[in-house]
């Protein structure tokens, strides 16, 4: 998708279906088919994330060179 501000990036969209009660949390997870290595040495990682205000969390997980997460 293209962003106004942003550009190109990926878009990701949780679509609610049917009903769960308040105390159940949804969540979509998202995998690269391959890993993506990043040049250099980098010591930040970052993500830009359009919400609704509803208290969303955003997780990560990163793998280095070396395997370690």
């Amino acid at each position: 998708m293209r962003d106004e501000e942003r550009g190109e990036c990926l878009g990701l969209e949780l679509k609610h279906e049917g009903s769960v009660p308040a105390v159940v949390g949804e969540y979509v997870a998202l995998r690269l088919k391959e890993p993506v290595p990043i040049p250099g040495r980098p010591h930040t990682v970052g993500v830009w994330v359009k919400g609704d205000s509803s208290w969303g969390r955003v997780n990560w997980e990163v793998e280095d060179a070396r395997g370690e997460r």
